[in-house]
């Protein structure tokens, strides 16, 4: 059995409540946060700049756009005819001219010996060019020593490449940022069209994969993510969220709360592969699969949004939230996989429906109670590639709302250390509307997870209770995402979720 590991930082996550209580703590610990060094890494395109601007202004520090200096240095290069493999040249170049940054309303103003070139540097022939000029050592070298003149003065926040790792390797707070490739590619083309500039979306994405083989294999200070550097994947977060988020981290880090206990992380699929998997053991369940996805379809309309990394390479346990008796049957319909389901032991009384259903894969459970030997044998059942269907909330919630997840899902996460997979499931409760095909039967899987849990937290009540809530969020992430497709009657999330209101942009998970 795989145990949890529990090395490695965070990928980010609000905690209950903190987005609500940012605007105190803001004002409370101005002074200390106007003092924190901010490191921002990541690729191009994934929003590091226009939040690090951001964040500095509500900090009141200075915001400091490293890669503005490798672009100036780069449009010097272009035009003096300064080949771009010339490294002793480049350097000299870097070295002979003063480049600065100036703050400029929202933003920052780059100058190349008092001359303003802040939108020359954007030109794309510099774009194309500046990851050749900065991956000589030489003229990192140049860029560094500056940058860290810069810093030295006052509290920052810095974007860049290798800002956690190699230009202010002790900084206060450490943030990768990432997005997938289409969002990045979306976001380089409006800056473009804002500055005049019309180019293909595709020609967009060719470039930044182009330039990200560039960063991250160059032997001078790599695009990497920082050991201790908290993983931001703004890919489905609203720019606002982007900004709190790396608010909150500054507010943490003032208050000694830099990690959480416990936290997820997206699942890799290598690292939780198991020898011998096979996503379907059953040639009768996999027919009966077949045929309910058909059926529902067909006659309720069903719809089905699945996200490719659920087709693992290994057992999985399934958290999904429950609404109706038709949970089970729905939510496994919209799996690429079988699984095994935990049910409450009244189902089993009937001596028909209990043939039944144990003949697919039903779990019994004493609700109420600690039933150990049904939790562990689904620990059991993860542990020998089992997949393994679980409802957190226990028993079934008003549609539109989730509930308070109970200690025995965490209970097997925690043991199984297996991915966790959410699932969103709507339009069981009432079949009526859905036969006149008004509102169609969903299914949303999202993206699995694995569970992270800090050395030194040995409280495994306290641990239970933090999966269930932190996977929970996920399920509320689908739904959000489900809601914002097609209206959700009486939709309410409790504040112990949200922390604040969600926006259907400022999801981080689902499909």
């Amino acid at each position: 059995m795989k145990a949890i590991d529990f090395g490695g930082p965070p990928e980010f996550a609000f905690a209950p409540g903190e987005r609500a209580a940012l605007p105190r703590e803001l004002a409370t610990h101005a002074a200390a946060l106007g003092r924190l060094v901010i490191a921002l890494d990541g690729p191009g395109g994934s929003g590091k700049s226009s939040t690090a601007r951001a964040v500095a202004r509500r900090l009141g520090s200075l915001f400091m756009d490293t890669g503005a200096m490798y672009r100036a240095v780069t449009l010097l290069a272009l035009r003096q005819g300064v080949a771009l493999d010339d490294a002793t040249g480049l350097a000299d170049v870097a070295a002979r001219h003063k480049i600065d940054l100036a703050p400029r309303g929202d933003g920052v103003q780059v100058l190349v010996d008092g001359a303003d070139v802040s939108e020359d540097v954007r030109r794309p022939d510099v774009t194309a060019a500046v990851s050749r000029v900065a991956a000589h050592a030489e003229v990192r070298s140049q860029m560094v020593a500056r940058q860290r003149q810069l810093g030295r003065e006052r509290g920052v926040v810095v974007e860049g490449r290798d800002i956690g790792t190699v230009v202010f390797p002790d900084a206060n707070v450490k943030v990768f940022v990432t997005a997938d490739l289409r969002t990045r590619a979306e976001r380089r083309q409006l800056e473009d069209l804002g500055r005049g500039i019309e180019r293909p979306l595709d020609a967009i994405e060719s470039e930044l994969v182009q330039r990200d083989a560039l960063d991250s294999e160059r032997q001078a200070s790599p695009l990497r993510r920082a050991a201790d550097a908290v993983l931001l994947d703004t890919s489905r977060l609203g720019f606002e969220a982007q900004v709190e988020a790396v608010l909150c981290l500054a507010v943490r880090a003032v208050r000694g709360q830099a990690k959480s206990d416990v936290w997820l992380e997206l699942a890799d699929a290598q690292e939780c592969r198991q020898p011998g998997y096979r996503p379907f053991r059953s040639l009768l369940f996999r027919f009966v699969h077949g045929l309910l996805r058909v059926l529902l379809r067909s006659l309720l309309g069903a719809r089905y949004h699945c996200h490719p990394a659920a087709r693992m390479p290994g057992s999985v346990l399934v958290a999904c939230n429950h609404i109706a008796g038709l949970d089970p049957v729905v939510g496994g319909s919209g799996l690429p996989f079988e699984t095994w389901f935990i049910a409450k032991l009244e189902l089993f009384r009937n001596p028909f429906l209990a043939r039944l259903i144990a003949r697919f894969n039903a779990i019994p459970i004493r609700r109420g109670t600690a039933d150990f030997e049904a939790l562990d044998r689904a620990v059991a059942l993860l542990g020998s590639g089992h997949n393994v269907f679980m409802f957190p909330e226990g028993t079934r919630q008003r549609a539109g709302t989730l509930g308070t997840p109970r200690w025995g899902f965490g209970y097997v996460a925690a043991k199984s250390g297996r991915p966790i997979v959410p699932v969103f499931v709507r339009g069981t409760r009432d079949l009526r509307p859905r036969l006149l095909r008004r509102q169609p039967i969903e299914v949303r899987v999202g993206e699995p997870v694995v569970v992270r849990i800090a050395p030194d937290c040995r409280d495994e009540h306290a641990i239970h209770k933090a999966i269930g809530m932190l996977v929970m969020e996920r399920i509320a992430g689908l739904m959000l995402r489900s809601a914002a497709g097609q209206p959700l009657p009486g939709l309410e999330l409790p504040g112990s979720f949200a922390g604040a209101p969600i926006e259907p942009t400022e999801i981080s998970s689902g499909t």
